[in-house]
């Protein structure tokens, strides 16, 4: 068999064309469509306490911890194992909606109504009004690069935990509201908090705000990010998801590709992929542009509430009331009529000279994908009926396909369509007698 003309194996499940590729690192590939993913998910039926999930974080144990609102979830992959009222005396809420891992390995619960909750070395430790707490409903949780932990309240402002003392910062100091969703902290030190009434900064012990007077498109603040290129981002509950460069406001809305304008969180990848949950599903902008993951391609539910990447380059999604789910890259790329293929009916698949795939389909032509693009020949385009039924190359790199009509039609059919991958031009020409007989769903390739 002559090199040149290579045959790639082919896996045929469920319709699609799936093909085996090696991870080169941690991370979900950002060249792949997010229906190219695997995706799992968990919800009550498989062990879940109850399907909204508005926290994740992974501790350095590895384990999963999910907040719900039917009390704190450890998952390590196959169990889940409940932490509520009823077995933990010390959690004074079911309800749980932030959460965050400090440098000395404790994990911080925050809860509706029931303070804030740490758990070290197996032993939970409650934190309420009681004990200096502004308020017994904690928002948001996150530590500063000082190991300061600050606690976003809904109604008692933004408090601060240093060395086992409550400070708490409100509107009298400065702050645009006193509930507050969101925290983080810049490169340069500074903190910002989005609020329901504006997005702050906290720099030198001062505060300063953005309203929609500065351009901020909606007041309602659920989640701020500062990116690796040191922008700020922050998720409005109404007006889009906006990107603060210098004293200037960028947003972007359902007209720019976002699935809806009530942005509720935010997480960046190790790949650098900025990943936006909203109310009408999960999106990814990556170089300029989003894109979308909805319930119509597999997401339990739309409205995303939570979103964290794995150790291992996973990401957790947390829904409004559909549980928890997981994209990780597998062994295996789809590429189905989601990511463009004519049909997902296919036959015969052909490695080119050039790296490229040349998929034939049962109705719908000739594919061809490369560098992640699907290009579709069709009889419109010049090939000779659209049901292929198999392909094979010569040694100047031409292929071609031999079709249903060809060769059912006769035994003896002088010709068949040849593609030219350099200008990918269809042109007929005449069939040599090296290549036997096409069978259907195969690949057929002469010496």
């Amino acid at each position: 068999m002559n090199g040149k003309w290579k045959l790639i194996s082919r896996i045929l499940l469920a319709g699609t064309l799936m093909l085996s590729a090696a991870r080169s690192e941690a991370g979900l590939n950002p060249g792949k469509a997010i229906t190219q993913y695997t995706h799992d998910i968990w919800q009550t039926e498989q062990g879940l306490p109850q399907n909204s999930v508005p926290a994740i974080v992974q501790t350095r144990d590895g384990y999963i911890w999910l907040g719900t609102e039917l009390g704190l979830v450890r998952f390590d992959g196959v169990h889940f194992t409940v932490f509520d009222e009823g077995n933990t005396p010390e959690m004074k809420s079911n309800i749980v909606v932030a959460l965050v891992e400090d440098r000395q390995g404790r994990l911080w619960i925050g809860t509706q109504g029931g303070g804030l909750t740490c758990l070290q070395g197996g032993k939970f430790t409650t934190y309420t009004t009681a004990n200096g707490l502004s308020n017994d409903s904690v928002l948001s949780l996150y530590e500063d690069r000082k190991g300061n932990l600050w606690i976003g309240t809904d109604g008692g402002g933004l408090d601060r935990l240093k060395d086992g003392r409550f400070t708490a910062y409100t509107t009298k100091a400065g702050l645009a509201n006193d509930a507050v969703f969101s925290i983080t902290e810049d490169h340069e030190g500074s903190l910002w908090i989005g609020t329901h009434a504006g997005l702050n900064r906290l720099k030198d012990g001062l505060f300063s705000t953005y309203t929609t007077k500065d351009g901020l498109p909606n007041v309602y603040v659920k989640s701020v990010h500062e990116d690796r290129q040191g922008r700020i981002w922050v998720a409005t509950n109404g007006g889009g998801l906006s990107r603060l460069d210098g004293n200037r406001f960028r947003t972007y809305t359902t007209r720019d590709g976002l699935s809806s304008n009530e942005v509720c969180a935010l997480h960046e990848d190790s790949q650098g992929s900025l990943w936006i949950g909203t109310s009408g599903g999960l999106n990814r902008f990556k170089g300029g542009r989003f894109e979308s993951y909805t319930s119509k391609d597999g997401l339990s539910n739309d409205p995303v509430w939570s979103i964290l990447e794995d150790r291992e380059g996973s990401l957790w999604i947390g829904t409004g009331s559909g549980g928890l789910n997981r994209l990780r890259d597998g062994e295996f790329t789809t590429f189905s009529s989601q990511e463009g293929l004519s049909k997902d009916a296919v036959l015969p698949v052909y490695e080119g000279q050039d790296g490229s795939l040349w998929v034939g389909t049962a109705g719908a032509g000739l594919n061809r994908i490369k560098d992640g693009k699907i290009t579709t020949y069709t009889s419109k385009d010049g090939l000779s009926n659209d049901f292929v039924f198999s392909i094979a190359g010569d040694a100047n790199g031409n292929l071609g396909s031999a079709l249903a009509r060809v060769w059912t039609a006769s035994k003896t059919a002088s010709s068949l369509r040849t593609v030219q991958p350099r200008d990918c031009r269809l042109a007929s020409c005449s069939l040599p007698t090296l290549i036997p007989r096409a069978t259907s769903g195969s690949a057929g390739v002469a010496d």
